[in-house]
């Protein structure tokens, strides 16, 4: 292979198999800044999602937590309304 010798001729590297297209190395460099661009939006989008995932179940254990205390609350209440119903009954006998 004739040795290249400008800068011109160094933006394009020919393929080995005869009739296959040139690409220009500004075109495969820029390509691959998309690429990576793209790569990079994804890793975004998924550290943001993850994070939204995160958030959300974080809220929904708190709104469990709450119909927890809620229910234990409401039973409470019953407990205490049986023992001073219970006491009544026992006064009476």
């Amino acid at each position: 292979m004739e040795e290249l010798k400008t800068r011109k001729e160094l933006q394009f590297i020919p393929k080995k198999e005869e009739g296959t297209k040139v690409i220009p190395v500004k075109l495969q460099a820029e390509e691959l800044h998309h690429s990576n661009t793209v790569f990079s939006n994804l890793a975004n989008n998924l550290t943001n999602s993850n994070e939204f995932a995160q958030t959300a179940f974080q809220a929904s254990a708190k709104l469990e937590l709450a119909k927890n205390a809620e229910r234990v609350k409401a039973n409470r209440n019953e407990s205490y309304s049986l023992v001073e119903s219970f006491s009544q009954a026992l006064s009476f006998i």
